[in-house]
C-alpha cells in the first residue's frame, strides 16, 4: 500500500515538472473511459485557439488575435498583446438531482466502486472506484483596449456553442454559465487593462485504483497453507 502511495506521489510530482500541467489519464475498461484529466481541456482549447489561426504573441496583430496561458503564470509580459487566462475556479463532489423531489439534490459522499479483480500482468488485486465532480471553469480575457475584450468574448461564447466536440473531451458534458461586466484592473505602462470572466461548467469523472497484494499462503504455527 505504502509502496503504491509512493508510486502516485511520483506520477503526481511528474505531471507538474512538466511543461503542460496534464497527463494523459484515459483507458478503457469494460468500454467505459477511465478518468478525466481537467487540465487536458485547457490543451483541447488551446488545440483549437491554434487551428483557428488565433493565437498570436504580437501585438501589432488583429484585436481578434491572443495570448493563452493558465492563470498565475510564473512571469506576465503584456507587451499589448491580448491575454486570455485558463483557471479551474471551483471543483467538488457531483451534486445530482433527487427525482422524487427535484426542490433538493444530494451529494455523492464518496466514490463508487466500479470494477474489481485479479491484474495477471502486476500480480495485484484491484478495486476501481469512480468519482464525478462539477467543475468551473474561468476563462479570463485582458486587453488594453476594451473593445477587444467584448470582441473577444463574443469569439468565446460562438467557439464553445460551434465546436463543442473538440472541447467537450474529457468532459461528459459541459454548459455556459454566462460572463461578468467589463472590469478595470490597472494601468500598465500608463495604459489601463480591462478584462471580463466568462464561466463554464464541466462534469467530469476520475477513477482511482486501489492495489491490494494477493494473498499467497498463510502460516499456522509451522505449517503454510
Amino acid at each position: 500500500m505504502r509502496d503504491n502511495i509512493k508510486r502516485e506521489i511520483q506520477e503526481l510530482r511528474s505531471v507538474f515538472d512538466s511543461t503542460d500541467v496534464r497527463e494523459d489519464s484515459s483507458n478503457e475498461q469494460g468500454g467505459a473511459v477511465y478518468g478525466s484529466d481537467i487540465y487536458a481541456i485547457f490543451d483541447n482549447l488551446h488545440n483549437l485557439f491554434s487551428s483557428l489561426k488565433l493565437l498570436s504573441d504580437n501585438p501589432k496583430d488583429v484585436a481578434s488575435s491572443f495570448k493563452f496561458i493558465h492563470a498565475y503564470p510564473d512571469e506576465v509580459k503584456t507587451d499589448d498583446v491580448n491575454i486570455i487566462t485558463f483557471r479551474v475556479k471551483t471543483r467538488a463532489p457531483q451534486v445530482a438531482n433527487n427525482r422524487s423531489n427535484t426542490q433538493s439534490g444530494f451529494t455523492s459522499k464518496g466514490p463508487r466502486s466500479m470494477h474489481e479483480g485479479y491484474n495477471q500482468v502486476s500480480g495485484m488485486y484491484e478495486n476501481h472506484y469512480q468519482q464525478s465532480f462539477d467543475n468551473v471553469i474561468a476563462l479570463n480575457i485582458f486587453s488594453t483596449k476594451a473593445r477587444a475584450v467584448n470582441l473577444l468574448a463574443q469569439i468565446l461564447e460562438s467557439i464553445f456553442v460551434k465546436y463543442r466536440a473538440e472541447i467537450s473531451p474529457p468532459a461528459t458534458q459541459y454548459h455556459y454559465l454566462g460572463m461578468s461586466d467589463v472590469g478595470f484592473l490597472d494601468r500598465y505602462d500608463q495604459e489601463p487593462i480591462f478584462t471580463r470572466e466568462l464561466g463554464f461548467h464541466f462534469v467530469t469523472s476520475e477513477v482511482f485504483i486501489m492495489e491490494t497484494e494477493k494473498v499467497k499462503s498463510i502460516q499456522i504455527g509451522n505449517d503454510l497453507i
